[in-house]
This record gives C-alpha cells, sequence and structure tokens, in this order.
C-alpha cells in the first residue's frame, strides 16, 4: 500500500494516510468475530453527502476517519475495524460502475443481518446517485478514489492484541460499537477452540440482541449485561452503580484458565469446575446433586453466579447465555414459557400484574429505574436460591424497591444508582435464604409506615399512595 503525508512506525504498528483506491484494492478479509454489518441508510447517505460537499466545495482531501488492519502471515488484512465504513464504500464504487477490479473476493459476511442491510443500502445508493450526480458519475468516482482517504493503522500478525487495545478506544464515524460488543471481540480472541465454536459463540451472542417475541424485537443483550448483570455486580461489592460503558468493560475481562498460570491461586479452584462439567458433559456423563437454576435446561451452567469471577473465552459466553436464559424465563410472557413450571407461571403472574401492568403511573421515567431494579433483584434471588427462594421474597423485593417512591417525590436515575447497594450486599453475601430475613424486617418497616398512613397492607396497596406523590411528567 502506498503512503502519503506521514508514516508512523514502530517494530509492529504502522499508522500512514491512504487514499481509498489504495485500502479497497487490498486483500482485505472480515473475521469471524465481527459484528454484522449494521450500517442504516441514514450513515450511509450521510457519508455520501459529506463525500458529494467536499467534492463540490472542491476540496483537495476529505479525511474520511479511521481504520485498523490484522496483517495477516498470508499478506491478508483482516479488518479489526472500519468494517461499516468499507463495505459501504465498496457499495458506493461498485453502484459507480467500476466493475469487478477490487479485490473483494474475500469479503465474506457471516451473519443474515448483513446481508439484508447490504441489501437496503445498496437500493439507498443507487437512488442518491440517479437524484444526485447520474450525469458526473466519473468525476465523482474519481473524487472518492483518489481524493478521500483514511488513517490506516496496521498491525502485525503476531501483535493481535494491540490491535484490539486500539478497536477497544476507536470512535469511528457512524453507528459506534456498544460496550458490550468490544466484549464480544475480547472473548472470541480469548478463546482456544476450534472456528466453529467460536461461529456458535457469536451467533448466540448476535441472536440476543435481535430476539423476535410477541411481534417484538429486543436487545436482550444490552439489557441483560448493561442494566442487571453490571449494575449487580457493582451493587454486591457496596458501590453506587451508573449506566454500563466503554470504560466499565474490565469488569468482564476475567481469567485465562491455562496450564501454569501464574495469576490464579486456591481462590480460583472453584473455576475449574467450570471446565470440569464441560468436559463431563461432553462425554454424556452427569453428576448427581446439582439443582438446576433452569426448568428444562437442567443439563446447563450450574455453576455460574452474578457475582463470579470472569472465565475468558467460551465460558464468558456461557455465563451471558444464563442470564439471557433466566432473563426470558422471568420477564417475557414467551408460549414457551407459559408451558413451563407453575411456580415461574406464579412469578410471572405476580411480575405482570403488580409491577408492570399496575394501573399506576408504571410509564413514568422515575418508575421504569425501579422497575429494572426489581428485575436485578430478582434474577440475583433467583440465581441463589432458585424459583421456590423468588416467590417466597417477590413481594418482598416490590416492597424494598417501592420505599424509595414513597420516600420520594421524584426519582431521579441518580437516586437509584445509590441506593440499594447493602440490599444487594445482602442478597450476594448470604450463604442460606435464612440470612434474608433482614430483609424480611426491613420490608415490614415500610408496610408499618404505609398502614400508618392508612394504606392497605399490601403491595398492591403501594398505589394508593400515588395520589400523594406529585407526577414526574
Amino acid at each position: 500500500m502506498q503512503n502519503e503525508h506521514f508514516e508512523v512506525s514502530m517494530k509492529h504498528i504502522s499508522a500512514n494516510i491512504v487514499n481509498v483506491q489504495d485500502i479497497l484494492f487490498s486483500k482485505l478479509s472480515i473475521p469471524k468475530y465481527q459484528r454484522p454489518y449494521v450500517w442504516t441508510t441514514c450513515n450511509v447517505e450521510q457519508l455520501l453527502e459529506d463525500i458529494y460537499n467536499n467534492w463540490t466545495n472542491q476540496r483537495s482531501k476529505y479525511r474520511i476517519g479511521s481504520i485498523i488492519l490484522h496483517e495477516m502471515s498470508d499478506g491478508n488484512f483482516e479488518i479489526v475495524d472500519g468494517q461499516q465504513r468499507l463495505t459501504t464504500l465498496l457499495l458506493i464504487i461498485k453502484n459507480l460502475n467500476i466493475g469487478n477490479s477490487i479485490n473483494d473476493n474475500n469479503l465474506r459476511f457471516y451473519h443474515q443481518s448483513s446481508v439484508e442491510n447490504i441489501n437496503t443500502n445498496n437500493k439507498a445508493i443507487k437512488k442518491w446517485i440517479t437524484n444526485k450526480i447520474d450525469g458526473d458519475r466519473d468525476v465523482f468516482l474519481k473524487y472518492l478514489i483518489n481524493c478521500c482517504e483514511v488513517v490506516q493503522i496496521v498491525v502485525l500478525d503476531q501483535y493481535l492484541s494491540e490491535a484490539f487495545q486500539m478497536f477497544d478506544s476507536q470512535n469511528g464515524k457512524g453507528k459506534e460499537l456498544e460496550a458490550y460488543n468490544l466484549l464480544k471481540a475480547y472473548h472470541i480472541r480469548a478463546m482456544k477452540d476450534c472456528e466453529y465454536v467460536k461461529v456458535a459463540c457469536d451467533q448466540r451472542w448476535e441472536s440476543s440482541t435481535n430476539f423476535e417475541s410477541n411481534d417484538k424485537v429486543r436487545n436482550l443483550l444490552r439489557q441483560v449485561i448493561n442494566e442487571h448483570l453490571y449494575r449487580s455486580r457493582i451493587w454486591s461489592k457496596g458501590c453506587d452503580a451508573w449506566s454500563f460503558t466503554k470504560k466499565h468493560i474490565n469488569e468482564f475481562k476475567g481469567i485465562n484458565l491455562e496450564d501454569r498460570n501464574p495469576e490464579l491461586s486456591p481462590m480460583h479452584n472453584t473455576l475449574w469446575l467450570q471446565v470440569f462439567y464441560e468436559l463431563f458433559s461432553e462425554k454424556g456423563l452427569q453428576i448427581k446433586g446439582l439443582k438446576s437454576r433452569l426448568p428444562g435446561k437442567e443439563d446447563k451452567y450450574p455453576f455460574c453466579s452474578v457475582n463470579q469471577i470472569i472465565v475468558n473465552g467460551k465460558l464468558f459466553f456461557d455465563y451471558i447465555d444464563n442470564y439471557i436464559e433466566i432473563y426470558k424465563l422471568l420477564f417475557l410472557n414467551l408460549k414457551t414459557n407459559n408451558e413451563q413450571c407453575l411456580e415461574l407461571k406464579e412469578f410471572r403472574d405476580y411480575y405482570y400484574g403488580t409491577c408492570k401492568n399496575d394501573e399506576t403511573y408504571w410509564w413514568r421515567t422515575g418508575d421504569t429505574y425501579l422497575r429494572e431494579l426489581y428485575k436485578s433483584l430478582a434474577i440475583l434471588v433467583f440465581d441463589m436460591y432458585g424459583i421456590n427462594g423468588l416467590l417466597k421474597y417477590k413481594s418482598i423485593l416490590y416492597t424494598l424497591v417501592y420505599d424509595v417512591r414513597l420516600s420520594f417525590k421524584i426519582v431521579k436515575y441518580s437516586r437509584v444508582a445509590q441506593c440499594p447497594k447493602d440490599i444487594f450486599r445482602i442478597i450476594a453475601n448470604s450463604t442460606s435464604i435464612s440470612d434474608l430475613n433482614y430483609l424480611r424486617t426491613k420490608a415490614m418497616e415500610v408496610k408499618n409506615k404505609l398502614v400508618s398512613q392508612g394504606v392497605p397492607e399490601s403491595p398492591k396497596g403501594v398505589s394508593v399512595v400515588y395520589n400523594n406523590i406529585i407526577a414526574e411528567e
């Protein structure tokens, strides 16, 4: 590749400016751990307009952004960061009739959503070209491939970790990666499994970002990691839990279980149980006496816990998948869930009847914060003591959560971030369900306060005091 204007080189990293033609005529490929192509028509049209404006203003150069490439030993380049932009540029150039001279043979997309987005954006590009520059295609094409440029960072094959470190800190133009997707790249890189296992983990991960239920598409991955796992782990440490961002991804970067790992100590011995159990399962062996969290899935995730030390690689994906399944069971009224045990149905009926569809003010911003807090507490209790423990404490958790609503006229995000850490710490540090009796005592204090105000002694009765609370919105 030709270098222009400057070059920064170290032993294993080089950075230089190249034009679009140079980068797209290279041997590029998309590694299987990459997320799908997710740019929308708005992203594409914004890029086209930016190029068009610079062209019409006769600017000699236009810097589109930066990309990170991993140079393989065979001379090919894997795209670590920049897939969205490079794919879009390729679509634009092909629509400008450059033909098949671009080396796009290795650009394979591994997600159905990528194909769908490519087809949609391709139509949008055709329409834009026809409406904007139909008579000047050749001139616009020359400007695009010769005058538009990117900062290209190349990392040699044996130094892939540096590429991911830069990838973590990149804020490219267009649709920015969410924090949880940085974790996917990190943990697939940590895997020593064969390719089909990596692809299977990737597919599980991506399917959770577009989970369809009851004619709605939900991003369960964002919900579970950002709202419940991250914040529960922080609250359980006795700290305030704010939003999950890229600054916090180290919370989910853990330990590599390798032979002679000097970082391991006796306290990590329990982590090997996950490895041994997986080996047992692969051989069709069972361990008697294990208590499953998930009805109908007795063979999955018996050693996961919300606050466990994270094990890098496949076991991290199993950890996340465990809580995706728990979330579905507890909070999504799916047809398959309705066929599960009566105890699960009893909890879901309580959640939908009292916590979600109560005829009060659940639509207000503060109430949505409290509902997410309740769900996090329910997941933690279910995680430790199963459905029977959750049924025993479901109304107690509700009462404790709604003490926040009763204590403050306006429930702000900051209030919820700070207030429940003692409750989480008590649950996380308990060794038997009797250790949670303190929560029962606290709930009774709240109920007594309600009774003194003339409110019926039941969680549902909390709604009566809403008449004395100023609406937030």
